[in-house]
């Protein structure tokens, strides 16, 4: 998934933002949040999430209103409606398995003109079942820099639950007591695989360079609070961007020819249940050996380098917020 701050590019709001990474920290920052579950048939279903793809901070600062649309037909009327307010607006389109949001430029004849394509609506219909229009106006007149000095508070408050999720994660890799803990699943060839895998397809997806962008985002916005204290903490989060890297690849080993196979198909974006079924079957009834408890270590290890220099960076953010005044 493309991130969302291009999306903000051609807006009013972008108006003054000399660098486009900085609407990445508009649009809800770095984060984490971590799911493991197994259904019925006792499938591991891993869910990691390294970003918050949404517009909620924008929503907490600017003036937001909120128009539901409950039919794709009802969509051009309502596009119409909301722009004759004026103000940028957005739309969130859902269905079960994924959310998206596309800046809206203009709509005429049943189509659609978002995130500077052409989009029919006919098309819109097959990908998405839900709509939601979200308006945003500027009439305090905020600049771009009280924008993102707002955020980036929002950004450290949100970040807490964050680190609490990591440290979670370490204690599924230590505790045998602890529901789905990492260390009897991976002691199953079949959990070590599915567990490998799905490692693996999230983390090496675009959106998993957050870290990467937020660092980026971080550099430029020093130069407008004139502090060494964001530079330090592009720094950091530089680092964690790495060590992020590190995790998809612990547990794929190139010596194994299941795992080998499944990281060409995922890095080839080719990956899919059929496959996944077929290497699952070839891993389980496979003799090669893998030094798990290393593999484990290294894992664990990685994971409490992340803790350490997120933390460190958000203290960072945290020193030149307190020090900048934006009355």
């Amino acid at each position: 998934m493309v991130p969302f701050y291009p999306l903000f590019q051609k807006t009013k709001l972008g108006t003054g933002i000399f660098h486009p990474d900085i609407f990445f920290i508009w649009t809800g920052s770095i984060s984490f949040s971590y799911q493991l579950t197994r259904n019925k048939k006792d499938i591991i279903r891993l869910g990691l999430e390294t970003q918050q793809r949404d517009i909620a901070f924008l929503s907490t600062i600017l003036e937001h209103r909120v128009l539901n649309v409950y039919s794709i037909q009802d969509l051009p009327s309502a596009i119409q409606l909301a722009k004759s307010g004026g103000g940028d607006v957005f739309c969130l389109a859902s269905n079960r398995s994924s959310d998206h949001y596309m800046h809206i430029e203009k709509v005429k004849n049943q189509t659609i003109w978002a995130n500077g394509k052409r989009h029919p609506c006919a098309i819109l219909d097959l990908r998405w079942n839900e709509y939601q229009l979200h308006i945003f106006e500027n009439p305090k007149r905020r600049t771009s820099k009280q924008i993102t000095y707002a955020c980036l508070t929002l950004c450290m408050q949100r970040y807490q639950a964050s680190i609490q999720q990591l440290k979670r994660w370490v204690l599924l890799l230590r505790r045998r007591s602890m529901r789905n803990n990492w260390i009897e699943i991976l002691d199953t060839r079949e959990g070590y695989f599915l567990l490998a895998v799905q490692l693996y397809e999230q983390l090496s997806k675009p959106n998993a360079s957050c870290r990467e962008i937020f660092s980026s985002a971080l550099s430029h916005c020093s130069l407008w609070f004139t502090d060494a204290s964001l530079t330090q903490a592009a720094k950091l989060f530089r680092h964690s961007s790495q060590q992020w890297s590190r995790i998809s690849e612990i547990f794929i080993s190139l010596d194994e020819p299941a795992l080998q196979e499944a990281f060409l198909l995922i890095r080839l974006n080719k990956w899919s249940h059929e496959h996944c079924m077929r290497l699952l079957s070839q891993f389980i009834h496979s003799n090669i050996p893998i030094d798990t408890a290393f593999r484990k270590e290294v894992f664990e290890h990685t994971l409490l380098k992340i803790i350490e220099l997120e933390t460190k960076g958000m203290e960072k953010i945290s020193h030149c917020i307190n020090g900048v005044s934006m009355a």
